[in-house]
């Protein structure tokens, strides 16, 4: 008989790109099983007339009914928090402002979860699962599909050179894909979850 597992979302939100990451997690051992993986994108449409302000609420409703949609038959979420971005080296203010905006706007799509929600933060994500912080994109890509090689990764036909047919190349933007993997894993290691999964023991073994 298999161990009891809890049903989890785990999200990597963002307005253009948002990541998804479904599981089931065994109370046992907290080892997750990929059920599936989701990219949710909204593009900008500015034309016609239609300020930023109303196209921009319409992409963060779009993504909230995603989220919603998710979140159906899950226990709990678990979600990167967006951090507001400061200017570094070689970065220009208007793009920090940009991506502090969105940011904003994602938080406030996350606080109307209507499941539990456990939070992590960029910094903790990547340290988690590759050991340091500035892991890059494809370390990230990598250490998911190698880790999940079974998920349904978003792949392209690629043709061979010698035409004999093609060949399946992972897609770029499985970039957030992996991040919502590492979400889930990161997530799963928090005292949040744990008290979780302890409280869940507790029922199991009062009833």
């Amino acid at each position: 008989m298999s161990n009891p597992e809890i049903k989890v979302v785990a999200f990597d939100p963002s307005m253009t790109n948002f990541g998804v990451c479904l599981a089931s997690v065994d109370v046992m051992t907290l080892k997750p099983r990929i059920e599936g993986l989701e990219l949710f994108k909204t593009d900008s449409d500015v034309s016609k007339g239609v300020k930023k302000n109303s196209d921009d609420l319409r992409r963060a409703q779009e993504q909230f009914k995603n989220m919603v949609r998710m979140c159906e038959g899950r226990a709990v979420a678990i979600a990167e928090i967006p951090m507001q971005v400061t200017p570094h080296r070689g970065m220009l203010p208007s793009v920090a402002a940009s991506a502090s905006y969105s940011a904003g706007i994602m938080i406030g799509v996350l606080s109307a979860c209507n499941i539990p929600l456990i939070q992590v933060f960029p910094q903790d994500v990547k340290m988690s699962v590759i050991g340091r912080r500035n892991a890059a994109k494809e370390e990230m890509i990598e250490w998911a599909m190698e880790r999940y090689p079974d998920a349904p990764w978003r792949m392209r036909k690629v043709k061979r050179k010698d035409g004999s047919g093609y060949n399946l190349v992972p897609m770029a933007d499985n970039e957030h894909l992996a991040d919502a993997v590492a979400i889930l894993e990161t997530g799963l290691m928090t005292p949040d979850f744990k008290q979780m999964v302890a409280a869940f023991h507790a029922f199991k073994a009062a009833a």
